[in-house]
């Protein structure tokens, strides 16, 4: 009963009231900045514009433009609570939905084309647990607005539950979810993008390894050539499962990042949930993954406003700063162990093939 009874207290604190995310339409305002997101999922279509929580064997293809408003924090989402004020108020201005993968990649092949080659990259978002569909695509798209990532934005949106009691249900989605992401990476390809970079939050983070091994184990030289980087934000993979996917992936593509912190809450949960220590998003030392060739950030240091700290990266104004100024996809993450230091507000350490950039906002201010 009193295992029972500390379960139950754990998904209280993930299921704590909160405004959930709703697709809104609104024109856009003059000052009101516009982020194109093009989007796959596996969801089933709902009654709305959007898609619910069920899950499908097919895979849909829809392009999204999304008002983000003017003098607005870093990190924040701001939905409406009524009609939409798109001078306050993120807002849809407009969806498409295609008429199959085809269309969809001659569409981002198009707007590829527009870009300088050197632009004709691709980010792609994978949300994590407990995201309804409109919440992960102006996630997806808050995370295009605050970061300096030139070329397009995706995102793919997999059938979470969308509740904090649906904690087996996502996990099992996510398992369900891998050829439709693994199609999704292909028709990115396909449509040009000379670069594919990969961002998964959470339970999004085990999609994405999940995914990559099946890619690696189908053809290793396929892997490197689809992917070109990966950054693992919170990531809710248990350490052991982690291993052994980096293992059978074997050359791990590059830059690979992962984001962690002591003060996550919700991989708190999740390790009592599993009934183990830790997950790899709050590992307690990289000893357990050092000989992956892989790079570390450790954002314990940084504060946030939300109550579970479990996506600082993308929340935090300062931790956004901070990474928008060490470039994270690019320089920070290829550079040598002894240049780190210069380029970090904080102190870098390297074990093994691993290094670890503990962000300090102290050490900024001292700089």
């Amino acid at each position: 009963m009193t295992l029972r009874i500390v379960f139950i207290a754990a998904l209280a604190i993930l299921a704590a009231c909160a405004q959930r995310g709703e697709i809104r339409f609104a024109e856009r305002a003059d000052t009101a900045s516009l982020q194109t997101i093009h989007v796959a999922t596996n969801r089933m279509p709902d009654r709305t514009v959007g898609f619910g929580d069920e899950r499908s064997r097919e895979t849909r293809f829809v392009e999204f433009d999304i008002s983000i408003p003017p003098n607005r924090t870093a990190g924040e989402i701001n939905w409406s609570n009524g009609k939409v004020d798109t001078s306050k108020d993120f807002a849809t201005v407009r969806a498409n939905l295609f008429n199959g993968q085809d269309s969809f990649e001659r569409s981002l092949r198009a707007r590829l084309l527009k870009r300088a080659p050197s632009e004709r990259h691709v980010v792609v978002y994978v949300h994590g647990f407990n995201n309804n569909f409109s919440e992960g695509l102006y996630r997806a798209a808050q995370i295009a607005e605050d970061f300096t990532f030139t070329g397009e934005m995706a995102h793919f949106s997999w059938p979470s539950a969308g509740s904090a009691f649906g904690y087996a249900y996502d996990r099992d989605s996510v398992l369900a979810a891998r050829n439709n992401f693994e199609n999704f990476i292909d028709a990115i390809d396909r449509a040009g993008a000379s670069e594919i970079l990969i961002i998964g939050h959470s339970v999004g983070s085990s999609l994405v390894m999940e995914t990559l091994r099946s890619i690696a184990l189908g053809n290793q030289n396929k892997l490197g050539e689809l992917v070109s980087g990966v950054l693992l934000i919170s990531p809710d993979i248990d350490i052991d499962v982690f291993f052994e996917q980096a293992s059978r992936i074997e050359k791990l593509p590059q830059p690979f990042g992962i984001v962690v912190s002591d003060r996550d809450r919700a991989l708190r949960v999740s390790a009592l949930i599993t009934g183990q220590p830790n997950r790899l998003g709050n590992i307690e030392g990289v000893h357990e993954i050092a000989e992956f060739e892989v790079t570390v950030f450790n954002l314990s240091n940084i504060p946030d406003s939300d109550r579970l700290g479990h996506f600082t990266a993308a929340t935090s104004p300062m931790a956004i700063e901070m990474l928008n100024n060490m470039s994270v996809l690019n320089e920070a993450l290829q550079s040598e162990p002894s240049t780190s230091t210069g380029i970090v507000p904080g102190v870098a350490f390297t074990l093994q093939r691993t290094t670890e950039i503990i962000l300090d906002p102290v050490q900024d201010v001292l700089k």
